[in-house]
């Protein structure tokens, strides 16, 4: 029953980290924006967001169950490990612009240094869970 009530949380944080992944993506490729990539990185990601929620909803057939639950566990960890770091990042260069930083060590803080940053971090944390 508490699933009904978490929903909304966990659609809103996909939510944003799927506006902040589709903005790095832009600003890292101009053409991204352009053409079918983005409709068709859309729709992967929307299933994958989905697959948890199907899994606790869909119970048979038992193999599509099944499936569902184990994309839906590996995606939690992905969204979790995603959250932390896209979160501690957006956090840090917010203080940077307000608290003029940037001026000081004259640091291009752009959208690439930062995605690319969350990026590294969030595949070097996945893989040394994985591996433990």
């Amino acid at each position: 029953m508490l699933i009904y009530f978490l929903i909304p949380i966990y659609l809103l944080l996909n939510i944003y980290l799927g506006e902040r992944t589709y903005y790095y993506l832009k600003n890292l490729y101009v053409g991204f924006s352009l053409g079918q990539i983005p409709i068709l990185l859309i729709l992967v990601y929307s299933f994958i967001v989905i697959s948890p929620l199907l899994g606790y909803l869909i119970l048979k057939p038992r193999p599509l169950h099944r499936a569902l639950k184990i994309l839906g566990n590996v995606y939690f960890s992905c969204l979790l490990y995603g959250f932390i770091f896209v979160s501690i990042f957006d956090l840090l260069s917010f203080i940077a612009k307000k608290t003029g930083i940037m001026k000081i060590i004259h640091f291009k803080w752009s959208v690439n240094y930062v995605g690319t940053y969350c990026l590294i971090f969030i595949v070097v944390s996945l893989g040394y869970s994985y591996y433990k």
